[in-house]
Formats: structure tokens, sequence, C-alpha cells
């Protein structure tokens, strides 16, 4: 389909002419063979560029346009119930100015005929599916080129690209063998114990209380251990020291302190006879 051209698609015509779109039809309703018709040829409007219009019969008074996703290329007609779907898009091809740009699917050979005679192309609705299934292949597989490409960018671009092998082989080998340390093994089995203990009806053991006072001791101890030791000066034995002789001292110069500590020692000294005259 060119990029150009403006699809006229006979809704009902269509879904009546596709197996699995009729069985819809008649086990889900016709909302549901609606929607179904869109998911076949919405590759036509998003890969092909193609504007695509599908005109069904309505029951209104006057003609009804429903904007798919707010796109005006991409729409569904109903028309009033004095007018079937046929006749509107007879009516498109006369009063169109470019009339060679359209393309009617329908399966009614006498809609085709009209058509044609407008200068309009005409197509069967299994054409069309077809095209639409390629156009759809085509956009898997673009998209799909376009991933990859982005892909291979950023790896060439990103300082991380380097980090995603590690990733994957840190995470598979995390899956197969669960790495814990020997702190957290011994967490586990506290945990599990106490677990046990509570489904038996036993409580959990209760840590000690004095348990937080005795590390604070040996903190304190080994705090102590780091100060430097004080040598303190050994004690003068007394039976080495010799007694005040205050006649000994006599025989010294001795200020007045002194010799008054003499006297309270008890060692007084020997008074002198006074000489008669």
């Amino acid at each position: 389909m060119a990029a150009d051209r403006h699809i006229i698609i006979d809704g009902w015509n269509a879904v009546r002419s596709n197996p699995a779109m009729e069985k819809i039809f008649l086990e889900r309703g016709l909302d549901a063979a609606r929607e179904e018709l869109w998911r076949l040829v919405g590759p036509l409007h998003d890969y092909g560029g193609a504007r695509v219009t599908i005109v069904y019969d309505g029951r209104g008074d006057e003609v009804s346009i429903l904007r798919r996703n707010g796109i005006n290329t991409l729409s569904e007609v109903f028309t009033p119930s004095c007018m079937t779907a046929d006749e509107l898009i007879e009516q498109l091809c006369a009063s169109s100015s470019n009339p060679s740009g359209i393309t009617v699917v329908s399966r009614d050979n006498l809609l085709r005929l009209t058509a044609t005679t407008f200068g309009a192309a005409a197509l069967a609705p299994d054409k069309l599916f077809d095209g639409a299934r390629g156009c759809s292949r085509a956009m898997a597989e673009s998209l799909r080129l376009s991933n990859a490409a982005a892909d291979r960018k950023w790896k060439s671009e990103s300082a991380f690209a380097a980090l995603d092998a590690f990733d994957l082989e840190v995470r598979e080998a995390a899956r197969r063998a669960e790495i814990i340390s020997k702190h957290m093994k011994k967490r586990r089995r506290r945990l599990a114990s106490a677990a046990e203990g509570r489904e038996g009806g036993c409580p959990a053991p209760a840590a000690p209380a004095n348990k937080a006072k005795k590390a604070f001791s040996a903190q304190v101890k080994s705090f102590a251990a780091l100060e430097p030791k004080k040598v303190s000066p050994a004690p003068k034995r007394v039976s080495d020291e010799k007694p005040f002789s205050f006649s000994e001292a006599l025989k010294k110069p001795m200020s007045l302190s002194e010799i008054a500590a003499a006297k309270v020692l008890g060692d007084k000294p020997a008074r002198k006879k006074k000489r008669n005259k």
C-alpha cells in the first residue's frame, strides 16, 4: 500500500468475509468484531502510513465519526439509518478531488465496480488482510532492529556496559548457592531456634542481665591496660632513720625552728650548771 492512499473499508462486509472475525461476531457481538478488525488493519496505518476509514451501517439520525486515539487519519464512520454504508462510500468516491488515491475494500462486486467507475481502486478484503499481516511482520522486524541498534549504541557509549555480564554471573551464583558470612549464619541459627521455641510454646531464652555490665568492665580494663604505669617511690623504712639528737645538733649551727622541733621530739639539752662566783 502506498503511503498517500486513503483506504475505505466496508465494515460489516469485511467482518463477514473473514471466518475468524465472523466467529467473534457471532459469539461475542459487534463491538468485539470491530476491535478485531482494527487490530488486523491497524499496521496499514501505523507502518504503511495509509489513511484508514471503516464505514458501518448505523442507526442514528446523522453521520457519526469516531476517531481512534484522537488521530484524524484513523476513524470509524457510522451512517444514519436512512443510508447504507455502500451508498456513503460511493458518495465519498464521487465527491473526492483525488479519487485515484482511494482504495475501496469490499466483497460486494457492485460497490467495487461503482468505485472504479469514479476512478478509485477496488480490493477484496482477503487481499487487504494479507497486506496488513505483511505490514505487521515488517513493523515487528523494524522494532527489533531498532532496539538492537539502540542496545549496541548504549553498550558502546556507556561506562557501565561491562558490568552487565558480571551482574548476570553474580545473580546466577547467588541463586544457586547463597553467599553468607559466619556472623549471618550464627544469627540465622539464633533466629531459627527462637522461632522454634515460640512455636513450641517455650519463650525464647533471655539474655543475661549482667552481659552488658561485663562487656563494659572488659572494655574499661582494656583501656586501662593501654595507659602507662606510674612508678611510685619506695617508702622509707622507719628503722633506717636515726633519732634526732640535740647534743649532735649542737655540733652544727641550727635555726630556731629546728631547735623548737628538737624540743617537741623530747630530746632536751642538758642544762649548764651555774658557777658560783
